[in-house]
């Protein structure tokens, strides 16, 4: 086994869409990194980044749903998305929707259905 320890891995080509890939010696890719990620809070009703990667902005469509915006387009639109949200005790739910290149719409709803501004969101997007 090897261990491997630098601070700045290198793709050989420019360009945000040229992924740097885990494969193994055959050639078999095991996985790739985060292509968007983002934690947000809100501030008065509007939501606002706390930290993030490729993010340029979020867009407050409505109470309980925020667009990201990214700063780099993504080569797809049907791109994985995981969510997480703090509501104390409360279940909720994340639904997403409107899945573009350069934005993903997330809503965030109480388990009766009723949309809520959370204060502590975050989404990591996956894909290529």
């Amino acid at each position: 086994m090897s261990t491997l320890k630098v601070n700045t891995v290198q793709h050989n080509s420019t360009g945000f869409n040229h992924l740097v890939k885990f494969t193994d010696n055959g050639g078999t890719e095991n996985g790739t990194l985060c292509r968007v990620w983002c934690k947000w809070s809100y501030n008065s009703g509007t939501p606002v980044i706390d930290s993030d990667f490729n993010v340029s902005s979020l867009t407050d469509t409505s109470s309980g749903t925020v667009t990201v915006n990214f700063t780099n387009s993504l080569n797809i639109n049907d791109y994985p998305v995981v969510c997480g949200n703090n509501l104390g005790n409360s279940a909720t739910t994340q639904i997403i929707s409107s899945l573009t290149t350069s934005s993903v719409r997330i809503q965030l709803r109480y388990d009766g259905g009723t949309t809520y501004d959370v204060s502590y969101n975050s989404c990591m997007i996956m894909g290529t």
